[in-house]
Order: structure tokens, then sequence, then C-alpha cells
């Protein structure tokens, strides 16, 4: 239980079946008791353990970004109806434990982070020999921030991301933040914004669906094939939304942005510990912010789930549940070139060409790289601030 992290209420709870039905608990297999793969379980087995692991569970409700909240007796429900979001919860749990058994046989659930990541410096070599009098002006970078603050869900996300991941796109990242909030956060603002010179982020939080991403009222910020290609071209996104990894992700890619980082499945988090959450979610803004390749940011980000999903098993079993769900859900370009390229960071892009001559309200000091070389240890730290 120890190695596992395991509350006490998350040990006596079933992880494992037998090929008799029975279920079994941590102790039993420990105790080297046979259990069958999860996946080769028939669905009704696979049903009848997750009730019977969230009926142990105290009340609890989880939110989904575009839905309204769900209570555990709710929840229940729709896995015994087998509902589209029923099923989601069954896939949910029986992929949490999966990752218990597989810690239990030894298995690595992920390769190691590099102790130190190597950063190109800023401005990029092509542009050394340029006076650092003039990089202020060559070298203003800008980030879109669409934020949804028109739902209690989207409101809650927007609000921790404008303390900890706004201030640090430019305290960091040497990049301002335009920030579309609240009726501003409409199409024409967005691809105004988007079209800017020297825009090489967006990000946001909004609902989503397989074709499309709103704003404020269900503004159509884009929707697959509805949007020019000069709003996404060599610009890296981050969409906190459902589902738009499905086909709007490779449709923003295949228009020319650099990387697409978004999610294929409901973004679900438990109303108990909303911020974890959100936290893992915003350890790609940070990452990207500090230089990281999109392959960089992808294994920053799924280190970041998983020690939030190893604390929270000693905390409160749903939320580890559904942290699961979340990263398994998560698509980026270290996963499928579908989602454009590792290999693209921030850092690499280069701007001279379409950056227009205005001043930078920002002295030459903040804009210069000092560091060569990112401490992983130090950055997942910073990630895991409260």
């Amino acid at each position: 239980m120890d190695k596992l992290n395991l509350s006490e209420l998350e040990a006596k709870k079933p992880i494992a079946v037998d090929s008799r039905g029975n279920f079994l608990t941590l102790k039993d297999v420990e105790e080297k008791k046979p259990f069958m793969a999860l996946a080769a379980l028939d669905t009704g087995t696979q049903k009848d353990l997750v009730l019977k692991r969230n009926e142990m569970e105290p009340d609890y409700e989880i939110f989904i970004i575009g839905g309204e909240k769900i209570t555990k007796a709710e929840l229940m429900k729709e896995i015994k109806d087998e509902t589209e979001l029923g099923v989601d919860a069954v896939r949910a749990e029986l992929s949490y434990l999966t990752d218990i058994q597989a810690e239990l046989a030894g298995e690595a659930l992920l390769e190691e982070l590099p102790k130190t990541i190597e950063v190109e410096p800023w401005p990029p070599k092509e542009y050394q020999n340029i006076p650092k009098t003039l990089w202020p002006v060559l070298f203003r970078r800008f980030a879109v921030c669409a934020e949804d603050t028109d739902t209690t869900i989207t409101k809650h996300a927007a609000a921790y991301r404008a303390k900890r991941v706004i201030p640090y796109l430019s305290n960091v990242g040497r990049i301002t933040p335009i920030v579309l909030t609240g009726p501003n956060d409409i199409r024409p603002n967005f691809a105004a914004a988007c079209l800017r010179r020297g825009v090489v982020y967006i990000t946001g939080v909004g609902h989503g669906l397989p074709t499309l991403y709103t704003g404020y009222r269900s503004s159509r910020l884009w929707e697959e094939c509805k949007y020019g290609r000069a709003e996404v071209k060599n610009k890296i996104i981050h969409l906190l939304s459902c589902q738009t990894a499905q086909r709007l992700g490779p449709d923003l890619v295949r228009k020319g942005a650099c990387a697409y980082f978004g999610y294929i499945e409901n973004f679900t988090i438990t109303w108990s510990y909303p911020n974890v959450f959100w936290k893992c979610d915003s350890s790609i803004d940070l990452a990207f912010c500090r230089g990281l390749t999109a392959k960089e940011v992808t294994q920053v980000a799924l280190w970041t789930y998983n020690g939030m999903i190893k604390k929270y098993r000693g905390i409160h079993g749903p939320t580890a549940t559904w942290l699961t769900w979340d990263r398994d859900a998560l698509r980026t370009p270290m996963m499928n070139r579908r989602y454009g390229n590792p290999k693209c960071s921030l850092e690499q892009a280069l701007y001279l060409e379409e950056l227009e001559a205005e001043l930078a309200e920002v002295e030459i000091k903040d804009i210069e790289r000092v560091e060569k070389s990112i401490n992983t240890e130090k950055l997942l730290e910073e990630i895991m601030k409260d």
C-alpha cells in the first residue's frame, strides 16, 4: 500500500476479479491470488466492479467542461444504464486500475525524464548579430488567451489560469498575453487577435466538440474548415476543452499550426479538487514558456499527471480516476504527427519577417535568456506549487 500510496479506503476497494467473478482487494492481489486481465472481463463484470468501487466511496461530484455537475448517485445510474457517460466512467476506472496493477507488477509507466534539458538561447542564433537595442522592436511576441468565463466550470478554470498561467507567459516566457474574457471572447475579436503580427502561441479554456472550440455564449471561435490559415500558421496551440483532438486539432495542424495540444475525450474533473486538474493541464503552458520542445512538454505534462494521480490515490480515489482519464485523453505531437512537429518550441520559431516595427514596453534585460538549460526537477516543483 505504501508503494502505491493508496488510502485505507482505496485499499479496501476491489481492484481485480478472479476467474470465478469474485472481487479481489489489494491484499488478495499481494497474496498472489490469480486474477483476470481487466480487458478480458465481460462488460457486465467490468460494470459491476466499477459500481462496487463507487458504492464504497463517500458522495462526490464530477464536472465535464461543457456540462452540468453530476452527483455520485447520478453517475452510478449512468453506469447502470450504460449511457455514453456511464461507459466513459467504466473506461476511466479500468484505466486507473490497470495502472495500479502494472505498478504492482513492477512496470514503469513512463520513461525517465532527463534531469536537465538543453534550451536554445534567445534570440535564435540566426539573429545573434542584431544589436540588442533592436530586440524589443524585432522580437516582440504575443500569446492569445481565449478564456471563457461564461459557465461555472470554465470560469473556475479561467480564474486559475489568470493566476498561474497568464502571468507566467510574460514573466518567464517573455511573451505578451492578449487576454479575451467575458463578452470579448467572441469570434471577431479572437480572429483579429490570432492574426496580429508576432503571435506565436494560442491557448485558452472553453467548451469543445470534435470539430468546434467555443468562447463566450457558444461563440464559434474555431470550427473545422471555417477559419483562415493565417490565424494558425507557425503557431503552437493548446486548448483546454473537450474532444477537439478528434478533428479540430488535426485540422489546425493541416492549416499550418506547428503543434496542437488538447483532449480527444470529455475533459472531466471532480468538484472536490478542481485545481489539481487545472494544474496538470497548465503544466503544458508553463513548460512551453521555458523553451521546451513539444516532445519535452508532453513528457513534463505526463509526469505532472502521474505525480498528481499517485498523490490523490491517498486522498480521493475519484479524483485519481478522472485524472487518469484526462491524462489518457491528452493528444500531442509526441503521440502522433497529425498533432504537429514534436521538435517545435516557442524558442525555435523565427519571427523577424512577420513582426511589425513597434517599440515593446519591456526592458532589454527582460528579453534576454540567461539560462542555457532547464532543471526539470525544479520545473516540476514550480508546476506543483499551490
